[in-house]
């Protein structure tokens, strides 16, 4: 055999071995069956009615409510946030401004739809729709 030959054969060893690396590697993370993987309690929380802040955005945050019904936004991010209705629309959330750990509350007796943005974040941006 000459040497390219040779460099071809230990070229597809070394990229066999380097895949078979790569692949005891991968499964070493995965979790057994016969346990449970560990999930953090704001990832389970899925209340009705409640906006969780988590990472700059607000999540469940286009939801419908019947009239009457009052909405909770939960602040899981360290900086403070605020719930303000976009600007033309007479009512509904006008929050101070609040932190972790915080919650502000808004019941809407209304119907109709309230697009909503946190001032300081104007890229976060949510909606309640309210109905009979």
């Amino acid at each position: 055999m000459n040497m390219k030959k040779y460099g071809i054969i230990a070229g597809v060893v070394i990229l066999l071995i380097g895949v078979g690396l790569f692949s005891m590697n991968k499964s070493a993370s995965v979790v057994p069956n016969n346990t449970a993987p560990s999930i953090s309690p704001s990832a389970v929380v899925n209340e009705p009615n409640t906006v969780r802040i988590s990472n700059y955005e607000f999540l469940q945050g286009k939801i419908t409510v019947k009239k009457g019904t009052t909405v909770t936004w939960k602040n899981e991010d360290i900086a403070k946030h605020t719930v303000t209705v976009e600007e033309g629309i007479t009512e509904g959330p006008r929050s101070e401004f609040f932190g972790k750990g915080e919650e502000y509350r808004y019941t809407f007796n209304t119907v109709g739809n309230y697009p909503y943005f946190c001032e300081p974040h104007p890229y976060m941006k949510g909606s309640v729709e309210v109905i009979e």
